[in-house]
């Protein structure tokens, strides 16, 4: 018998309604629903609040269902490399404030190729990272321009208009304090917006 299966008997053995065990579990009757369908599966805490609930040992619920002992082994693996991910866009974000910082304050020299070559190895990793987590469903949250398809429209355009006033501004010497950053913004948005524009699933 499947997860969601013994979960349906269990419930219907002691005669509770979805919104019942969605009550006790402090969850959402949606959620018990697609847990009993197999839509989703329930993370490491609400699956021992369900083994308690019920009476049902965790090997009964699990022993028959690869897909939820898929789930859980998928989870363990994405925390694992949680850290990874973290620190890989700590490198990114910290190589975009420097070169903001370089372009206000030239004479510190903070960008060089040595710099340049790890922050490059970063996004590449960062990227490879975040397919790693599409391919294995780590991650399966909509891609980002299903989430904000406005954004996936129209930045282009308003972070192309940034970039080339900026960098006009630059090559006018027109406040060199603001046409910098507004520059930089603009293409920054723009690099941004080409990576989710070819992001894949």
């Amino acid at each position: 018998m499947r997860f969601g299966e013994h979960l349906k008997q269990a419930r219907l053995s002691q005669q509770l309604t979805q919104k019942d065990v969605a009550e006790q579990l402090h969850v959402s009757r949606q959620t018990i629903s697609s847990w009993e369908t197999e839509h989703s599966y329930p993370d490491i805490d609400s699956l021992l609040r369900l083994s308690d609930f019920y009476g049902l040992s965790l090997d009964t619920l699990l022993r028959e269902d690869t897909g939820m002992t898929d789930y859980l082994r998928r989870q363990d693996v994405r925390q694992q490399i949680r850290p990874v991910r973290i620190t890989l866009t700590l490198m990114t974000l910290g190589f975009a404030l420097l070169v903001v910082l370089d372009q206000l304050m030239p004479r510190l020299n903070l960008i060089n190729p040595m710099v340049s070559f790890i922050a490059l190895f970063g996004i590449i990793a960062l990227d490879y990272v975040n397919h790693f987590n599409r391919h294995l469903r780590l991650d399966t949250r909509p891609l980002f321009r299903d989430r904000y398809p406005w954004f996936d429209h129209y930045a282009q355009f308003g972070f192309g208009f940034l970039a080339v006033l900026g960098f006009g501004g630059s090559l006018l010497n027109i406040s060199t304090w603001l046409t910098v950053p507004i520059a930089i913004i603009g293409f920054a948005g723009c690099c941004f917006w080409l990576i989710a524009h070819l992001e894949k699933a």
